[in-house]
């Protein structure tokens, strides 16, 4: 059971969402106060009215205030429509659809299957989150408070009290089933849901949705429909149907203007009986399809971005045409046994970001024309026997598993990347680092750069999350700080492919409590850092200082390990590593050719205990 908040707990958090601070202007002082007693100490509402009156003047204030003191302290539903009504029409749209369909959809894809609604769901959707209407997840879901929730569907309930088919959008299976049945359907449905998997099963007549001709979205579990699929609506964006009875799709069901076709556990053998051409069709979902035997020609699909078919044991060959598909960056064929080889022509999808071909036991080598594939991120192929050599030049993997080694990756260094393609190694999680030093020209970058390979002197201090604490060592006279480097291990979450090209620092403080000082470099100075700027930062670090160095990162990005390394002259370095001079023969002499070797030696040496280090640590 939710607890109420006291007084003063009530108007700190009214605060911070109605004035991003935790005290209110002088002029907003009462007011805030009177609008916070009518919540009556329940958060939720304190978060969404606060949230609504971010940034209004006075008179909204006044306005809000003059409706809450007209609603009963027990209508919870009627306050937080308050800030409902504040948002405009296609605001409103997009709050109900989510309360009705989309709760635990990725955001991706309800803002695709929106945008076809033309709805402009990316400005709506990031409003209900300003107005906490709505939240995303670390998986990059919906979620709604169920009092949220409530009222949605409450506003929609209002539309037609008593004639369920009268309203605009149909969710709670009763009144869907009955509405189907009695063919009560009208052209103000415009979503309609029908779960029967808990129910036994029913036959409805395709004639049922003959008035429903303003349908967008239709979602259907376990249900099946006999007659002429023409009575379908044209307008419909959004076909889930799990469950999907038939071998193949009637070629009599209009589909032209479908987003999203989700048929996951379908009884389908091919798709379509003659394949048609889908101009909007973004997401193909036919997961979990036991009998499926064959993809559809893909050139009929020119924008599809999203291919999932993943446990089809009996699809035996993709469609060559899969080539053709240059905005795919999502294809899914986990647990696809029967798939043998890929076709050639899956390499030229220059758009691919995430390949997913785990458990696919018989596929067994990939082709050294996966170079080709200039935007994959994440390759996922654990039972590969064959790793292509060309993979080490794919320089824009983050996430790979293969050949059973799995984890986050960078690509760094050539030499070391094939380290982690052995049998031995597993591969380092993703990695940023900075190198701030005064004498060369550094810059934030999202390639790891080691540096036992460029600065042989250096010292480690290692911290967990986003931050690092630690003192700097004291020196003599001749010795100095010369730069260092600062490395970030972090894990993205949610989809993949929409974090791997964002970016996920927004700003680096490097705090010195020794000397009361604090530098911050924002996301766009961390890309261009002037020289001056690095000499600032070395500058304002010297013996025995008490230091942190903390970053901020954008959301969905999860930091595990944070590296500071401290660069100092050569002398300094020689009280922790032997130096080849140690290694000199009892006769004190040595030709060049052996000093030669035994400083690439010793060259090797460093970059072994370098990479050595980040392994343990990073892991």
């Amino acid at each position: 059971m939710m607890r109420n908040l006291d007084e003063g707990e009530s108007i700190e958090l009214f605060n911070w969402h109605a004035f991003k601070q935790e005290s209110p202007r002088d002029d907003f002082i009462k007011l805030s106060r009177k609008i916070v007693a009518y919540c009556g100490g329940l958060p939720l509402a304190l978060e969404v009215l606060g949230s609504h009156l971010f940034g209004r003047g006075v008179e909204k204030w006044k306005c809000v205030f003059k409706k809450l003191k007209e609603i009963p302290n027990n209508k919870i539903h009627k306050k937080l429509k308050i800030s409902y009504d504040g948002l405009d029409e296609l605001e409103q749209e997009i709050f109900l659809d989510i309360c009705c369909f989309f709760i635990g959809m990725d955001r991706h894809n309800v803002t695709q299957i929106l945008d076809g609604c033309k709805f402009f769901a990316d400005i709506g959707i990031e409003t209900l989150v300003e107005r906490s209407l709505i939240a995303i997840d670390e998986k990059n879901k919906f979620v709604m408070h169920d009092l949220l929730r409530d009222m949605g569907r409450e506003v929609i309930r209002q539309q037609s009290k008593m004639v369920p088919g009268n309203r605009s959008r149909l969710w709670f299976h009763k009144e869907a089933r009955a509405v189907l049945s009695k063919h009560m359907g009208t052209e103000t449905i415009e979503g309609l849901s029908l779960n029967l998997s808990q129910s036994k099963k029913k036959h409805f007549q395709t004639e049922a949705f003959k008035m429903m001709n303003k349908l967008r979205l239709l979602h259907l579990d376990d249900v099946q429909l006999k007659g002429d699929y023409n009575y379908i609506s044209k307008n419909l964006r959004w076909l889930c149907w799990h469950g999907f009875p038939l071998k193949y799709i009637p070629s009599n069901f209009y589909q032209k203007k479908l987003v999203a076709i989700d048929l996951e556990n379908s009884n389908l053998r091919k798709v379509w009986k003659e394949s048609q051409i889908l101009k909007m069709l973004k997401i193909l979902n036919l997961g979990h399809s036991p009998h499926l035997r064959q993809t559809p020609d893909f050139s009929k699909l020119p924008n599809l971005e999203k291919l999932i078919l993943k446990d089809c044991p009996s699809l035996s060959m993709l469609h060559d045409s899969i080539g053709q598909l240059h905005k795919l960056f999502l294809l899914d064929l986990e647990d696809c046994v029967g798939l043998h080889s890929l076709p050639r022509s899956i390499y030229r999808l220059k758009c691919l970001k995430t390949l997913i071909l785990s458990g696919c036991l018989n596929i067994e080598k990939l082709e050294e024309d996966i170079e080709q594939m200039e935007s994959l991120t994440t390759l996922v192929a654990p039972t590969i026997k064959k790793v292509p050599y060309s993979l080490v030049r794919l320089k824009s993997i983050f996430n790979l598993s293969v050949n059973g080694h799995e984890g986050l990756a960078r690509c760094v260094i050539p030499s070391l990347y094939q380290s982690w393609m052995s049998p031995t190694n597993n591969p380092l999680p993703r990695t940023n680092c900075m190198d701030i030093s005064g004498l060369n020209l550094a810059k934030y970058s999202g390639d790891c750069i080691l540096p036992g390979d460029i600065y042989p002197y250096w010292l480690t201090f290692k911290g967990e999350g986003a931050s690092v604490k630690f003192e700097l060592p004291p020196v003599n006279g001749h010795d100095h700080l010369k730069g260092m480097t600062i490395c970030f291990a972090y894990i993205p979450s949610g989809d993949l492919e929409n974090k791997a090209s964002g970016s996920c620092i927004i700003c680096l403080m490097i705090i010195n409590y020794t000397k009361a000082s604090t530098l911050l470099y924002t996301e766009d100075k961390l890309k261009s850092l002037e020289e001056a700027e690095m000499k600032e930062i070395i500058s304002n670090l010297k013996p025995n200082d008490q230091v942190e160095v903390k970053a901020v990162f954008g959301d969905g990005f999860t930091v595990k390990k944070t590296v500071v390394y401290l660069m100092y002259s050569e002398s300094f370095d020689e009280q922790m590593e032997p130096s080849t001079s140690e290694a000199v023969n009892l006769s004190g002499t040595k030709h060049k050719c052996e000093e030669e070797e035994e400083e690439e030696a010793y060259q090797s040496t460093k970059r072994r205990k370098a990479t050595k280090f980040l392994l343990q640590h990073f892991l």
